[in-house]
């Protein structure tokens, strides 16, 4: 059986310093041609990116040799050869407007490169506060040279650039049967309990109801206290209702992100996929290959890093077979409850540690990319 796709870090230098990166200090590791060998037709599709920029790997022709449909990641800040450009299917460029956030970044070499990319070229942007509003007008600019554009919102690495984040991690479900409620509910509610009962009481008690009868749990608090970044969302919503309009009359392909999480409509997208770090350890996904922390849920969280081998000492098959327990637990994400809906999720040690009360570990129990909150250019 070959895997749907594998992620290949073939560098982990980096000539960028990106304030949202996860700010991981690796050692300066590159791909060996034997880990490219052994991983050579095995997959139906190679995604070139990791957490180095694939263009400073000097052997980058290499491959060519994989076979299948081969996908690259950029920062875009150095010149693409047009031999590179032939052998890729896909070129995804990571852009912003300006270099608010990727400090070192040339937007005008950037977008050069979508320019010369055209049709086979895809913009990447990271949304933040600072540059939705920018969007319809940037995507219009590249959507003319043929170039489509994947958004994905942040992925924090600390509390600072989670702030300046456009999603709210609950479910859009919950916050629509709340909308029109005072958050003295809840006050009143206990007030009512200890007289034994009350209106306020009772309107709790019918919104918990219809919140579980439909499969739900729900973070009350967390709706509440966070009203403001939930109407930054509907507002990027609306904003991406134009930006969907410009890539329909170019005839480009969009990718945009949810900015609700919604707990009962999850998917792995590295489904039956691995990540091969630098050095040929393998893991699940790109999210699990180091350790590192992010800030999620309005809560710092340690992320362990989850390998299942070593490519350079196994062959394909040992690692498939070491994957095997996870990927039938990723295969449907219900097996992960979404902390997000949990009232008890600020101050779990659980979460704070990647655990969940379902017992997993690693656990994707807060994985945005699960949600289609954040997007990765797979496919």
């Amino acid at each position: 059986m070959m895997f749907d796709k594998i992620q290949i870090e073939p560098t982990t230098k980096c000539n960028l310093s990106c304030k949202y990166c996860l700010g991981l200090k690796l050692p300066d590791m590159e791909v060996s041609d034997d880990i490219l060998e052994k991983i050579a037709g095995n997959a139906k599709e190679y995604v070139i990116y990791g957490y180095g920029e694939p263009f400073l790997y000097p052997n980058i022709r290499k491959i060519e040799e994989l076979g299948g449909k081969i996908v690259v990641s950029t920062n875009g800040t150095l010149p693409l050869s047009r031999d590179v450009i032939e052998i890729a299917d896909r070129v995804g460029v990571s852009i912003d407007v300006d270099d608010t956030f990727r400090k070192g970044l040339r937007v005008e070499t950037a977008m050069e490169n979508l320019k010369t990319l055209g049709e086979k070229g895809m913009a990447e942007i990271v949304l933040t506060s600072k540059n939705t509003n920018s969007i319809p007008e940037f995507f219009e600019k590249i959507a003319q040279y043929g170039v489509g554009l994947l958004a994905t919102n942040v992925v924090a690495p600390n509390p600072e650039i989670y702030r300046e984040a456009l999603y709210f991690e609950g479910s859009r479900r919950n916050v629509e049967l709340v909308m029109d409620l005072d958050e003295k509910i809840l006050v009143e509610a206990i007030r009512d309990c200890s007289r034994g009962g009350g209106r306020a009481l009772a309107k709790y008690r019918t919104l918990l109801e219809e919140v579980y009868s439909e499969g739900y749990s729900i973070n009350l608090l967390a709706i509440f206290e966070f009203k403001r970044r939930i109407v930054r969302a509907f507002e990027a919503e609306s904003v991406f209702e134009r930006v969907k309009e410009i890539a329909k009359d170019y005839g480009v392909e969009l990718i945009a992100p949810s900015f609700f999480g919604d707990s009962k409509s999850r998917e792995c997208p590295y489904k039956n996929s691995i990540f091969v770090r630098a050095d040929g350890e393998v893991s699940s996904c790109m999210s699990f290959a180091y350790t590192h922390s992010e800030y999620v849920n309005a809560h710092w969280k340690k992320v362990e890093n989850f390998t299942v081998g070593n490519i350079v000492h196994q062959d394909i098959d040992e690692i498939k077979e070491c994957l095997r327990n996870f990927e039938e637990l990723r295969e449907d994400m219900e097996n992960f409850p979404w902390c997000a809906d949990c009232p008890y999720v600020e101050g779990c040690w659980y979460a704070e540690r990647n655990l969940d009360c379902y017992a997993n570990q690693p656990s994707c129990s807060e994985c945005l990319y699960s949600n289609g909150i954040a997007k990765c250019l797979l496919g």
